[in-house]
């Protein structure tokens, strides 16, 4: 029963997925501004008569997207150093990299994006390099506990190299272990990247975006409060989409990959 709940779970998230991928961009028209929830707009409609719930779910898809990127590319970044790390552990390079992720991470991530941003560097950018560095210091101290293991041990015994020990057996069970916490950074990923919208440097106004649909909602919340629904559904979405990520350790067979 768990596997066809599940089976079940995937094909609807991916039916989902697909479904926002090809949704259009809605239209717009004047006369349709500002309606109230009915049949045929259930979110109501904004300034410019567009559909409000059709702009949430793009704007989802496009901050969605541009977490998950930075996320991949950061949590890669993160993982090879934290690699790097272990093999040179207690050395002049883990302490290099050491302060090197104290110092930065002492910087308010807003902060930085802010900076940067204001000299015409890519946030994305910026987002990488700060957000390897929990990356790093997860799996770099999960991995330190998971080189006492036996399995280690054995398969140091049998011969294999250091570099090989640590990317098919350390790295592998490190990360597995801490998939809830990436659902974690992703669900922080997208709210800075709809506050650094919200504060002027995401997208055209054309481009829906969290960010661009919050600025909407703070201008327009008390002549048409049903703009804040769709805000209120985008952090449902966000903290379910992290919770059952994060009951994923709970599942049957989980243990076992791990």
């Amino acid at each position: 029963m768990g596997v066809r709940v599940r089976s079940f779970a995937m094909i609807a998230v991916g039916a989902v997925v697909i479904g926002v991928m090809v949704l259009p961009m809605p239209t717009a028209g004047l006369s349709q501004a500002l309606q109230s929830p009915h049949w045929e707009h259930w979110c109501g409609t904004d300034r410019l008569g567009r559909d409000v719930l059709i702009r949430t779910i793009l704007g989802l898809r496009y901050t969605m997207v541009r977490a998950l990127l930075v996320l991949v590319v950061s949590s890669a970044i993160g993982v090879f150093l934290a690699g790097v790390s272990i093999l040179e552990s207690g050395r002049w390079l883990d302490r290099l990299l050491s302060l090197f992720a104290e110092s930065q991470r002492s910087f308010p991530v807003l902060v930085l994006a802010l900076l940067f941003a204001s000299v015409g560097i890519p946030v994305w950018s910026v987002l990488v390099a700060y957000f390897w560095i929990p990356v790093w210091r997860l799996v770099r101290s999960a991995a330190l506990g998971v080189m006492e293991m036996p399995y280690v041990q054995l398969a140091s015994l049998r011969g294999m190299s250091p570099a090989a020990v640590v990317v098919r057996e350390i790295l592998p069970n490190t990360i597995a272990s801490a998939m809830p916490y990436f659902a974690a950074l992703l669900s922080e990923l997208v709210a800075v990247l709809a506050a650094i919208e919200f504060l002027g440097f995401g997208p055209a106004m054309s481009q829906p975006s969290l960010g661009g649909m919050l600025i909407e909602a703070v201008q327009l919340g008390r002549v048409a409060p049903w703009v804040w629904a769709p805000s209120l559904v985008m952090v449902i979405v966000i903290v379910t989409i992290c919770a059952v990520v994060s009951r994923a350790r709970a599942f049957p067979g989980y243990a076992k990959q791990v």
